[in-house]
């Protein structure tokens, strides 16, 4: 990922702003994810990033096939399944379908509800 396409920043002040938050973020995960590939690095810290949780950067796993596995799904205009109708629509120039998923939206509320409960104890 290139530091002009973090975040979507179209600014010199978006831009600065994004990097700031970057660079925060890789301070706070860097052990985490340091046997990471660069590319899935980048996966998490995006992450850590849309949650601003950076304990998520603990619990990712990524296989040793996804990116290669999501990549081809991509090219091949796969469906997106997201669970957040916001990203549904920003999702503008994929030339695939993008849907919605209450289903999506209960797993991730649950996964985050049993993220909490092992922060308490």
């Amino acid at each position: 990922m290139t530091d002009k396409m973090f975040m979507g920043a179209s600014t010199k002040q978006g831009l600065d702003i994004a990097n700031k938050s970057r660079e925060i973020i890789r301070g706070l995960i860097g052990e985490d994810v340091k046997d990471l590939q660069p590319i899935e690095r980048d996966i998490v810290e995006r992450i850590v990033h849309s949650t601003a949780d950076p304990e998520y950067a603990k619990l990712v796993k990524i296989s040793p096939d996804f990116v290669d596995a999501a990549m081809a799904s991509l090219k091949n205009k796969e469906t997106i399944l997201t669970d957040i109708n916001m990203v549904k629509y920003g999702i503008t120039r994929y030339e695939g379908e993008v849907e919605w998923s209450f289903q999506v939206t209960l797993q991730l509320l649950f996964l985050k509800l049993w993220i909490y409960m092992l922060k308490v104890k």
